[in-house]
């Protein structure tokens, strides 16, 4: 049997030539170099595509347009970009000693060890004052110094440690200093 060629015809050549130009401008790159060669009748090539004429025009943008929704690669996975893990609103936290005496509630909490921000501190002090409404708190990063909180007359040694490991303290129900590495936030007042 003759091997049989065959040639492309006329149709055949206008869906390459289509092909080419959407491979060409699909990238919406004008840098690209790539320059479409005039075809005659493309529209028949590329008719599958088309919207279906509904009479009324169809206003075509050249320029691809931005979306309306955040990007959606986060939400896919994405994890080719910056670690953007937001920290925990408040650090977590237990209270360890609840004291009332004379109708004054004293409260000792102890928070993980740990770097915490300025902020998270603050949203912690509302958690503590809306949930449980102390007179006095004190916060602290360590069971031994939350048992030296509630301890009278502390030794120099005792005062120390304590103090290396106390974050914050709530006196007067509403009134926050902050102590060790977060004393430069220097204090606050609730509700103000």
């Amino acid at each position: 049997m003759p091997t049989r060629r065959i040639m492309p015809t006329r149709f055949t050549a206008l869906i390459l030539a289509a092909a080419l130009v959407a491979v060409g401008c699909g990238g919406g790159d004008d840098s690209s170099g790539t320059t479409a060669l005039p075809t005659q009748n493309a529209t028949t090539a590329t008719s599958s595509t088309a919207p279906p004429d509904t009479g009324s025009e169809v206003e075509v943008s050249e320029e691809p347009s931005e979306p309306d929704e955040p990007d959606q690669a986060a939400d896919q996975g994405d994890t080719s970009g910056p670690d953007t893990t937001l920290p925990p609103a408040i650090p977590p936290y237990q209270v360890v000693h609840r004291l009332i005496l004379d109708d004054i509630t004293t409260l000792v909490i102890e928070v993980e060890p740990g770097a915490y921000t300025d902020v998270q501190l603050e949203n912690l002090v509302y958690e503590i004052v809306d949930t449980y409404s102390p007179n006095q708190a004190i916060v602290v990063d360590d069971r031994q110094a939350a048992d030296l909180a509630i301890k009278d007359d502390l030794t120099t040694e005792e005062q120390s440690y304590l103090d290396e490991h106390t974050f914050l303290r709530i006196e007067n129900g509403v009134e926050v200093t902050f102590h060790g590495p977060y004393a430069e936030v220097g204090g606050l007042t609730v509700g103000s």
